[in-house]
């Protein structure tokens, strides 16, 4: 069994991120960045990701060539997901295959990974997980048999089931260990 762990809300939340938008904002204008130069450059944004919630943080300190500071606000917000880190060991030393999903920038994704200490065995991010052709690439850049791996999720995803790939939706904040006996 391959487990594939999509943690985008359990490692960074929506609480969270909007803090994160915050503070970055409010440091590029304390850096002295119009407020109107960077209302239009979330708009542009916007528009690229088709307008859905609030801009990237990420992307507008990328956009912005600033990129160091959202890393810099982002670890100065995100608190510590001890259980997730325990899951993690936990799996490793089973030697259980584990994999993550994310629809978070590679870079993002990676900072977290090494905040917390997650080693999984790959990682495939920086797409809609919404969409079945997310799923597929990943099968196909993995060599995945669908009905021999486990997506574990904290949101609803019905598109890596259309593929075959059972899926396990669990609450976030998480408490994981139920999850070793699988």
């Amino acid at each position: 069994m391959i487990y594939i762990f999509d943690l985008d809300n359990t490692l960074l939340d929506s609480r969270t991120n909007a803090l994160v938008y915050a503070k970055v904002i409010e440091n590029l204008v304390s850096k002295g960045y119009d407020p109107l130069m960077i209302n239009e450059e979330v708009k542009i944004i916007k528009a690229e990701t088709l307008g859905e919630g609030r801009a990237c943080a990420s992307a507008l300190c990328g956009r912005l060539e600033c990129p160091s500071l959202y890393l810099f606000v982002l670890g100065s917000v995100v608190g510590e997901r001890d259980s997730v880190t325990k899951l993690f060991d936990t799996f490793r030393e089973m030697r259980r295959e584990v994999g993550i999903v994310s629809s978070l920038d590679r870079r993002t994704l990676g900072f977290l990974l090494q905040r917390y200490g997650i080693k999984p065995g790959w990682v495939f991010c920086g797409g809609d997980k919404t969409s079945v052709q997310f799923w597929h690439s990943l099968k196909e850049n993995h060599g995945l048999e669908p009905k021999s791996c486990r997506v574990v999720s904290d949101e609803a995803l019905e598109a890596p089931r259309q593929l075959g790939f059972r899926t396990l939706r669990v609450e976030a904040p998480i408490d994981y260990r139920h999850l070793k006996l699988m």
